[in-house]
């Protein structure tokens, strides 16, 4: 069970993308009257590689830096205790972001971590993208990435895939303290592939158990089950299609690579959807979800589907 979001935390690299993802971060935290923690990373490596400051320059350049950034946040922390009336604090530091993030969050005892899914330029664009798998993956709590094409700052449309996995009860806990009853409507979407026809009960089942919750808090919801293959890929056409804004998903560890890697089907989905995505990762992953992070590329029937007709609860 999902506790309330008390504290949020906000990693901000200062880049427009960073900003758009504030304004999510502001309204989350406006809504549970929770603490928004604002930090900013240093990284003395990305720094000298894109000449802002030269190499085989000393430690006291790093820390006036950070004291230049620390005042930035502050700046930006002042504006929005003044604007917002919420309780804001700034952390910068000198290191790697993802590690960063992880500590931070431990320290901090965060809830909700949200951040932009790239940064504002092509190396930035590659290292934020490389920093939020990893913050992905080291998170204890939820982590919400927003894109730059996200310009609301309310989850009313939200697709809720229901797999055969673990974790199912924890996606929903977590989605629940965003939803707002008798506005937001939760799509769930059983999602099941060809070639496991076996799991269509339990994907119902699953998929019943949360209606059942979701109708006692008032949040209208509609269920259908689909059968395809290159699952990551349909989702994120299904998203676009339905103009959803919010996607939840659960996280899984490759197998192959748990040390280093987001499953494929997390890091299609975090990289390419045009919605904030809510990435939760289960408390207990089996070998058999593991397993099912492989996308069948080989599959002669890449994107062939069947829909049952869609029940309104």
């Amino acid at each position: 069970m999902f506790r309330e979001i008390e504290n949020i935390l906000f990693p901000t690299d200062f880049s427009e993308n960073a900003s758009n993802a504030l304004r999510v971060a502001v309204s989350v935290a406006k809504l549970h009257n929770a603490h928004l923690h604002l930090l900013h990373v240093t990284i003395p490596q990305y720094v000298s590689m894109i000449g802002e400051i030269p190499f085989g320059t000393t430690y006291d350049a790093w820390a006036d830096l950070e004291n230049i950034n620390k005042q930035n946040l502050e700046d930006l922390a002042k504006s929005l205790r003044k604007k917002h009336r919420i309780s804001v604090t700034i952390h910068t530091k000198i290191g790697y972001v993802a590690d960063t993030i992880e500590k931070t969050t431990h320290q901090q005892d965060i809830d909700l971590i949200i951040m932009g899914t790239h940064g504002s330029s092509l190396f930035k664009d590659l290292l934020m993208g490389s920093n939020t798998y990893q913050t992905i993956k080291n998170a204890v709590c939820p982590v919400l990435t927003i894109p730059a094409e996200f310009k609301t700052n309310e989850f009313l449309n939200v697709l809720f895939p229901v797999r055969n996995e673990a974790g199912v009860d924890e996606k929903y806990h977590a989605i629940s303290h965003l939803l707002r009853p008798k506005r937001s409507k939760v799509e769930l979407l059983g999602v099941i592939n060809f070639y496991d026809i076996e799991s269509f009960d339990a994907v119902s089942a699953k998929a019943h158990e949360l209606i059942i919750q979701m109708e006692d808090r008032g949040i209208e919801t509609s269920y259908r089950n689909v059968y395809c293959n290159h699952i990551a890929d349909f989702i994120l056409e299904y998203a676009h299609f339905n103009q959803s804004d919010l996607l939840v998903i659960n996280v899984n560890i490759d197998s192959d690579w748990k040390q280093h890697f987001l499953g494929t089907y997390a890091q299609k989905i975090v990289k390419n959807a045009k919605c904030p995505v809510l990435s939760i990762k289960p408390q207990i992953v089996s070998n058999a979800t593991e397993s099912q992070e492989v996308e069948q590329v080989n599959s002669i029937y890449p994107y062939e589907f069947i829909l049952p007709p869609i029940v309104n609860i």
